[in-house]
């Protein structure tokens, strides 16, 4: 009896979750790959079966004996092998794999009998202006890149035998797929991952020369919108149209309901990094004003995604709801961005200087807002009912931020002027002042640990400080 599931490219993005999906439902996997893991899925060791092996060669790389014993076992074939990289200069260098691998791994499940499944791209559209259908391939349209051209040639092989009927064959047309678990690698694969990757790197080498960089404009549209999928809703997806019946000899995008737009993208990117560092830029305005050197590297690391970054394409997805239902694959929200985008830096190194820095701005930020909106909205009012005897003249000085005059008269506030005026004043970091003003301890807390130090008149500060306490407690800034 025929039990096995075959699955090419088991270890990739979209395989690795996939395999485990099956895995869990206790089918037994045989997984063939250029350089078998076994490791990867140690819980499921008696379920899966590894073989070195080469889709791009005769009879998949494997002996004649391995591969008949493989054919007289497998029920079903999922084939996810693919180069899948912008780098290529020619088709010729995907042909083996994209073009070569899908009629080697035809003519296995034809040997077989097995039902093939096999994962294609949504970008075998190319550059088609209009909403491309799942039971469509030609249209005559051209293509951005030779890896889309492959992964349309690969699918057209198989169209022509879906039409003679001779072995099982659905085809699954995923989007852009990002990872919601990236690992360090992650940068390596087409999606924002990349970008983060080539950003973050810009920073530090910045940060390494005590340079600021302006903002770092990079081409694309915030009217576009790319169609993101996460990994792991594309293998559910996958697997639970491979339960069906009736998807013999039809094609399946797998894409979100809507494609997510460039302009949220944008803000959760630097959200992520806590400030602005990039924006998207049309070509007209690198004539305007030519390209930084920060801008000139991340151009050429990003060169080969341009054509994507001002997408607007739209595709149909009658097939997918009609066995799912109109809720399979809902769009990306921001939270889910943002944890992935926070998921990959994490593991980058030099990330925790950058992040050194985000916060150092961010206290910056919250200090001087204290001063210039938060406080003057107190100017001429009782501060508190305690306070209506406190007279004070005295400066604070914030290091590395700022230092403010302020004068209080009959416990109203007065005046706040830059500078260092007063018979008295408080030296003290960012951090240790935000906990003051924020209620979270008072300002004799911050004279015992050492992070409040007094110039002038010592016993007018202390009174004013322990006076000003109730202030913080009663008003906290928040």
């Amino acid at each position: 009896m025929k039990e096995h599931i075959l699955v090419t490219g088991g270890t990739g993005v979209l395989g690795k979750q996939l395999t485990r999906k099956l895995l869990t439902q206790g089918r037994k996997i045989i997984i063939l790959c250029r350089e078998p893991q076994s490791d990867i899925f140690p819980e499921y060791q008696s379920q899966v079966s590894w073989y070195k092996s080469d889709v791009s060669q005769p009879m998949l790389g494997l002996t004649p004996e391995t591969y008949k014993d493989i054919a007289a076992k497998t029920s079903a074939v999922f084939h996810l092998a693919a180069r899948t990289d912008f780098n290529g200069k020619s088709l010729d260098e995907y042909t083996p794999t994209n073009i070569n691998g899908v009629k080697n791994i035809l003519l296995f499940a034809c040997e077989s009998r097995a039902h093939l499944h096999h994962v294609s791209t949504a970008f075998v559209c190319g550059r088609y202006p209009k909403t491309f259908q799942e039971d469509s391939l030609q249209h005559g349209q051209k293509f951005r890149n030779f890896y889309e051209e492959s992964k349309f040639l690969g699918e057209r092989i198989l169209h022509d035998h879906m039409e003679a009927g001779q072995v099982p064959i659905t085809i699954y047309r995923p989007s852009i797929i990002l990872e919601r678990s990236p690992n360090e690698a992650s940068g390596k694969n087409f999606g924002p991952f990349t970008f983060l990757d080539a950003v973050l790197r810009v920073l530090l080498a910045a940060r390494r020369r005590n340079l600021d960089l302006d903002v770092i404009r990079v081409v694309g549209s915030r009217l576009g919108a790319l169609p993101f999928v996460f990994n792991d809703r594309v293998a559910d997806t996958l697997f639970s149209l491979s339960c069906c019946k009736n998807i013999n000899s039809r094609t399946f995008h797998l894409v979100s309901k809507q494609p997510f737009p460039n302009r949220i993208l944008e803000e959760i990117f630097n959200d992520v990094f806590g400030r602005q560092v990039v924006r998207y830029a049309d070509a007209d305005e690198f004539i305007e004003k030519s390209q930084t050197a920060a801008e000139e590297l991340i151009a050429r690391n990003t060169k080969k995604y341009n054509d994507y970054m001002a997408l607007s394409l739209s595709f149909d997805r009658r097939n997918l709801e009609e066995m799912l239902g109109p809720h399979v694959l809902p769009s990306l929200n921001t939270e889910e961005l943002m944890t992935a985008f926070s998921l990959f830096l994490a593991q980058k190194k030099g990330i925790s200087k950058i992040i050194e820095k985000k916060d150092s701005e961010r206290q910056t930020e919250k200090v001087e807002n204290y001063f210039s909106c938060y406080l003057p909205d107190f100017f001429g009012k009782p501060l508190i009912k305690n306070l209506m005897n406190l007279n004070a003249s005295l400066w604070l000085k914030v290091q590395d931020v700022n230092s403010w005059s302020i004068i209080i008269s009959k416990g109203r506030l007065m005046s706040i002027t830059p500078g260092q005026e007063g018979i008295f004043g408080y030296t003290v970091g960012a951090k240790a002042f935000l906990d003051v003003v924020c209620g979270r301890y008072s300002p004799q807390e911050g004279f015992f640990k050492g992070q409040i130090a007094i110039e002038g008149d010592t016993r007018e500060a202390l009174r004013t400080a322990t006076a000003l306490e109730e202030f913080f407690r009663t008003y906290p800034y928040m």
